[in-house]
Protein backbone atom coordinates (compact mmCIF):
# COMPACT_ATOMS: atom_id res chain seq x y z
CA UNK A 1 0.00 0.00 0.00
CA UNK A 2 1.27 3.59 -0.93
CA UNK A 3 0.72 6.56 1.06
CA UNK A 4 -0.59 10.21 -0.85
CA UNK A 5 -1.03 13.15 0.79
CA UNK A 6 -4.32 15.62 -0.25
CA UNK A 7 -3.97 19.71 0.61
CA UNK A 8 -7.40 20.97 1.42
CA UNK A 9 -6.90 24.63 0.95
CA UNK A 10 -9.50 26.48 3.03
CA UNK A 11 -8.63 29.31 1.08
CA UNK A 12 -9.91 27.54 -2.47
CA UNK A 13 -12.58 25.37 -1.24
CA UNK A 14 -13.80 27.02 2.12
CA UNK A 15 -13.25 25.32 5.76
CA UNK A 16 -13.02 21.41 5.83
CA UNK A 17 -16.15 19.84 6.38
CA UNK A 18 -16.39 16.00 6.88
CA UNK A 19 -18.73 14.27 4.86
CA UNK A 20 -20.48 11.10 6.67
CA UNK A 21 -20.40 7.78 5.54
CA UNK A 22 -17.88 8.24 3.57
CA UNK A 23 -14.21 9.71 2.12
CA UNK A 24 -13.85 11.42 -1.01
CA UNK A 25 -11.10 13.91 -1.98
CA UNK A 26 -10.99 16.19 -5.52
CA UNK A 27 -8.05 16.96 -7.96
CA UNK A 28 -7.28 17.57 -11.04
CA UNK A 29 -4.52 14.97 -11.24
CA UNK A 30 -5.01 11.57 -12.36
CA UNK A 31 -6.27 9.40 -9.72
CA UNK A 32 -6.66 5.98 -11.55
CA UNK A 33 -3.58 4.71 -9.82
CA UNK A 34 -4.75 5.41 -6.17
CA UNK A 35 -6.81 2.03 -6.00
CA UNK A 36 -6.29 0.24 -2.56
CA UNK A 37 -3.76 3.39 -1.78
CA UNK A 38 -4.33 5.32 1.89
CA UNK A 39 -5.05 8.77 1.35
CA UNK A 40 -3.90 11.71 3.84
CA UNK A 41 -6.06 14.79 4.10
CA UNK A 42 -4.50 17.43 5.55
CA UNK A 43 -5.68 21.24 6.42
CA UNK A 44 -4.83 24.49 8.26
CA UNK A 45 -7.00 26.27 10.15
CA UNK A 46 -6.39 29.47 12.31
CA UNK A 47 -3.56 31.99 12.76
CA UNK A 48 -1.23 31.64 13.54
CA UNK A 49 -1.90 28.63 10.73
CA UNK A 50 -1.79 25.41 12.02
CA UNK A 51 -1.70 22.39 10.07
CA UNK A 52 -4.14 19.89 10.86
CA UNK A 53 -4.90 15.97 9.89
CA UNK A 54 -8.70 16.09 8.54
CA UNK A 55 -9.14 12.58 7.90
CA UNK A 56 -7.37 9.10 6.05
CA UNK A 57 -9.08 6.45 3.80
CA UNK A 58 -8.43 3.59 1.51
CA UNK A 59 -9.69 4.10 -1.74
CA UNK A 60 -12.13 2.27 -2.87
CA UNK A 61 -13.47 4.04 -6.05
CA UNK A 62 -12.31 6.84 -8.46
CA UNK A 63 -13.22 8.34 -11.70
CA UNK A 64 -13.65 11.51 -13.31
CA UNK A 65 -16.85 14.41 -13.05
CA UNK A 66 -17.78 17.65 -14.73
CA UNK A 67 -16.73 20.88 -12.88
CA UNK A 68 -13.90 22.56 -11.07
CA UNK A 69 -12.02 19.56 -10.58
CA UNK A 70 -11.57 16.54 -12.91
CA UNK A 71 -10.90 13.83 -10.73
CA UNK A 72 -12.56 12.34 -7.73
CA UNK A 73 -11.15 9.47 -5.08
CA UNK A 74 -13.66 8.29 -2.59
CA UNK A 75 -13.48 5.12 -0.10
CA UNK A 76 -15.66 3.56 2.95
CA UNK A 77 -12.63 2.22 5.15
CA UNK A 78 -11.38 5.50 6.50
CA UNK A 79 -10.84 7.26 9.60
CA UNK A 80 -12.12 10.93 10.69
CA UNK A 81 -10.54 13.01 13.07
CA UNK A 82 -12.93 14.75 15.26
CA UNK A 83 -11.05 16.97 17.06
CA UNK A 84 -8.48 17.77 13.90
CA UNK A 85 -4.83 16.22 15.04
CA UNK A 86 -2.31 19.05 15.07
CA UNK A 87 0.49 18.07 12.88
CA UNK A 88 2.57 21.37 12.63
CA UNK A 89 4.69 20.10 15.85
CA UNK A 90 5.55 16.93 15.07
CA UNK A 91 9.01 16.76 13.86
CA UNK A 92 7.95 14.85 10.39
CA UNK A 93 6.47 17.91 9.38
CA UNK A 94 8.35 20.13 7.45
CA UNK A 95 9.20 16.77 5.63
CA UNK A 96 5.82 16.23 4.48
CA UNK A 97 5.03 19.89 4.39
CA UNK A 98 7.55 20.03 1.18
CA UNK A 99 5.24 17.78 -0.91
CA UNK A 100 1.97 18.49 0.00
CA UNK A 101 1.33 21.96 -1.27
CA UNK A 102 0.98 20.10 -4.27
CA UNK A 103 -2.10 19.10 -3.99
CA UNK A 104 -2.27 15.11 -4.24
CA UNK A 105 1.08 13.87 -3.73
CA UNK A 106 2.75 10.58 -3.28
CA UNK A 107 4.72 10.19 0.38
CA UNK A 108 8.13 8.38 -0.81
CA UNK A 109 10.00 9.49 3.10
CA UNK A 110 8.70 6.06 5.42
CA UNK A 111 9.43 8.62 8.33
CA UNK A 112 6.76 10.68 7.36
CA UNK A 113 4.03 7.46 6.82
CA UNK A 114 5.36 6.51 10.32
CA UNK A 115 4.59 9.97 11.86
CA UNK A 116 1.20 10.10 10.40
CA UNK A 117 0.70 6.24 11.36
CA UNK A 118 1.08 7.28 15.19
CA UNK A 119 -0.64 10.80 15.35
CA UNK A 120 -3.75 8.13 13.42
CA UNK A 121 -3.37 5.69 16.60
CA UNK A 122 -3.19 8.20 19.12
CA UNK A 123 -6.67 8.50 21.30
Amino acid sequence: MRHWVHYHNPDKVGPYRPKKGSFEIFTNKRVDKLLGDRVWLVSRKGKPRRYVLCETFVVDRVGMQLGRWRYFAEGSDGQPFSPLRRIDDKPWFERLKRVFHFSLTHIRDKEVVRGLLRTASQP
